[in-house]
């Protein structure tokens, strides 16, 4: 092959890779078209009713929960959840007390899955004797989605 066969050659690569490259010119207005892009599909957030919620204790901790919202808490094992220490239920303008719990009241949840919380880091000091020690410690969490509060 000769150089001018290779400059062919090498020009006729390139306008093929920029006829690929260059966007759609309609024939009618001569406008530059893009090609239509398919975004990609995303859960819609649920509709969470702000009226109705309830608190609720959870390994000793108290969450206000809203039914159909996804909460954090420590480590669950159990995929169908039930928390019956419900401290206090509103539904709209009526408002419930436990003293302590809410008797007959319940929350059902189920677990979506496990995972580890950020990295806290943990240092040991003692004085005068050059001792020094750093670990590292990750609590295990659960996401839970909270599906039903239940009062009789």
């Amino acid at each position: 092959m000769e150089k001018t066969e290779k400059k062919e050659v090498k020009k006729v690569i390139k306008a093929s890779v920029i006829k690929k490259d260059t966007k759609k010119v309609s024939s009618e207005s001569e406008k530059v078209t893009k090609p239509a892009v398919k975004k990609a599909t995303t859960l819609e957030k649920a509709k969470i009713d702000k009226s109705k919620f309830a608190i609720v204790e959870i390994n000793n901790q108290q969450e206000k929960v809203y039914e159909g919202e996804k909460i954090v808490v420590d480590l669950q094992h159990e995929d169908a959840l039930v928390f019956d220490k419900v401290l206090m239920f509103v539904n709209g303008g009526k408002t419930t007390f436990g003293a302590p719990y809410i008797v007959g009241a319940s929350v059902k949840g189920k677990r979506i899955d496990n995972f580890k919380d950020k990295k806290i880091v943990v240092s040991t000091f003692k004085a005068k004797s050059r001792y020094r020690k750093t670990i590292g410690h990750r609590q295990q969490k659960s996401n839970i989605l909270i599906e039903s509060i239940n009062i009789k």
